[in-house]
């Protein structure tokens, strides 16, 4: 019968760490700018729009990054590009961390792999972005590459008789080097040997022997990248 106990005492110890874990981790930052469940799905509120306007039709693990640099792990969550608004998933209740201090997020969509990620982060500065606007972290390093992803709803003819409405999606691009104000850029040549300039000539090499293209954002990354080795 003591052992018993003993098993059972251990158990409810158990629990309850792990019951504190979770409120520590998640009760105390949801709960940080009066943040409040969403009363209503956001799973059916573009269900007459073609198109899809989050970062994934999934849940995805997350990383959550708060202001004062805290990492917070366990979370679902998915942005809602059109609205540029992030939303957690806790045990089905949705919330909205618009009002959280979220500065960063970084989405696993192979968890448990950690390598494979999505990182999206906000307050850059630029004189047409808003501190507010979530941008995807393509690069980071001494020239960080970022990626602005932008949602209209235009109405779209299928044939003579019939209109729908469709999400329609715009790609910016940004580079921010040495630390300075982030400034938009066109994929071209030219514009990556200008943000390359002091090692245009060992990218440039990098560039031929890999086939890489300067219209391409997933070339720019890995030539980016390549840079800031250098």
């Amino acid at each position: 019968m003591r052992k018993l106990y003993s098993i059972l005492a251990l158990c409810c110890t158990c629990s309850l760490a792990n019951a504190q874990y979770l409120t520590y981790s998640r009760y105390v930052f949801l709960n940080q700018g009066g943040m409040k469940p969403q009363a209503k799905s956001i799973d059916n509120q573009y269900e007459d729009i073609k198109g899809e306007a989050f970062n994934s039709p999934q849940w995805l693990s997350a990383r959550i990054v708060s202001t004062n640099g805290k990492a917070y792990d366990g979370f679902k969550c998915k942005l809602d590009i059109y609205t540029n608004t992030l939303y957690t998933n806790v045990n089905d209740t949705i919330y909205d961390l618009t009002p959280a201090p979220v500065k960063r997020v970084q989405l696993y969509p192979n968890f448990p792999d950690t390598v494979t990620r999505k990182v999206y982060q906000k307050g850059f500065v630029a004189s047409d972005l808003k501190p507010e606007s979530f941008l995807q972290v393509l690069v980071e390093g001494k020239v960080t590459f970022l990626k602005q992803e932008t949602l209209e709803i235009k109405d779209v003819h299928e044939d003579a008789l019939t209109t729908t409405k469709k999400f329609v999606g715009q790609d910016y691009y940004y580079i921010i080097k040495n630390g300075s104000i982030a400034e938009k850029v066109r994929l071209n040549k030219s514009t990556l040997q200008q943000v390359t300039g002091d090692k245009w000539k060992e990218v440039g090499a990098f560039m031929k022997a890999k086939e890489l293209s300067a219209s391409s954002a997933d070339d720019w990354k890995m030539m980016i990248a390549y840079y800031n080795t250098l």
